[in-house]
């Protein structure tokens, strides 16, 4: 009897033991996506980081032609907009990413980038 108490044991042992590793496997598993994912948000910020760069360099040489550009522009100012437009077009940002910068429909931004320059 005594014998066939350890056995019981032993094999609750053995399921605990095996359930153990099925959850260390799914947790290794979870841990390698996150691991991945964060290596995705550190290239596009990377990314964003050297778009930004190259603006803010575009803004310093065009502020030597006395070039303004604000965040929200008067109707007046609807010239600058097309202009800061096509400018972060050509540092690869998207239409999407413009629209949200200079508070434009992402239609608007559309139609300014298939207008010749």
């Amino acid at each position: 009897m005594e014998i066939e108490d350890l056995m019981t044991d032993i094999e609750k042992k053995k399921t605990q033991i095996i359930a153990f590793n099925k959850q260390f496997e799914e947790l290794r598993k979870a841990m390698s996506t996150s691991v991945q994912q964060i290596e995705r948000i550190e290239q596009n910020a990377e990314s964003k980081v050297r778009q930004l760069s190259e603006f803010m360099k575009a803004l310093d040489e065009e502020s030597t032609n006395k070039v303004t550009i604000t965040k929200t522009l008067s109707p007046a100012g609807v010239g600058d907009k097309k202009d800061m437009v096509r400018k972060l077009s050509t540092f690869g940002w998207t239409a999407e990413e413009i629209s949200q910068r200079v508070n434009l429909d992402i239609n608007t931004i559309e139609t300014i980038l298939s207008l010749p320059g």
